[in-house]
């Protein structure tokens, strides 16, 4: 108490905390730093000149990341191309959105070949498993677990399509700007996500 101090405000931090108490933290804090615009304009509003907030993207290991330039084989879901390859990466909790991305998937025209592919662990990962059974989507699906981050580049780069069902939740949680779209897109793979949060930040509709 009493000591200057600093701090770092992510989503969760941002969205399920009471305006009013982010509000004394940010007139008491020296300055603080958000990773989102989206983020960044809420505490800058309750901040009312108080105390200086400042946006800094997350940043990107290009030596782990690097540039991909190999030219992509193309899969365009017909029995002559090969099926479309569909990939996600994120934990199994209800901000991720994945019963939402898996309706979308039963959705489907079912003449399209297609494969979904999911990294990572979480809470909901049995419950969707067995949602995907329901939705006759099982066959189609490959739930890897949560896999090493050189591994992960491989799967960026085979990929045709890499998905991201982020949501708002009833806490008000929800994602910022998700690193795992940032690393899909520096892999030139394309990245369809919702229109929510720092989202828009990076991807344009």
């Amino acid at each position: 108490r009493g000591q200057p101090w600093s701090c770092s405000a992510h989503a969760k931090d941002i969205w399920t905390s009471a305006d009013w108490d982010l509000a004394g933290k940010l007139s008491s804090a020296r300055w603080t730093v958000t990773c989102t615009k989206t983020g960044f304009d809420h505490l800058k509003k309750l901040a009312n000149g108080n105390s200086s907030v400042h946006l800094s993207y997350h940043g990107l290991d290009l030596d782990r990341f690097g540039s991909f330039s190999a030219a992509r084989k193309q899969h365009d879901g017909s029995a002559q191309g090969g099926p479309v390859i569909i990939l996600s990466v994120g934990r199994a909790v209800a901000k991720k959105g994945y019963d939402t991305l898996l309706g979308a998937l039963a959705l489907l025209p079912g003449d399209l070949d297609w494969r979904f592919e999911h990294i990572g662990g979480g809470e909901e990962l049995e419950r969707l498993k067995a949602l995907a059974k329901r939705l006759g989507l099982d066959g189609r699906i490959s739930w890897k677990g949560a896999l090493a981050q050189k591994e992960v580049l491989e799967h960026y780069r085979r990929a045709d399509i890499f998905a991201l069902a982020c949501r708002i939740t009833a806490d008000g949680d929800r994602d910022g700007l998700p690193n795992v779209l940032v690393e899909a897109a520096s892999q030139r793979l394309a990245c369809v996500s919702t229109d929510i949060s720092g989202v828009p930040e990076l991807l344009s509709s």
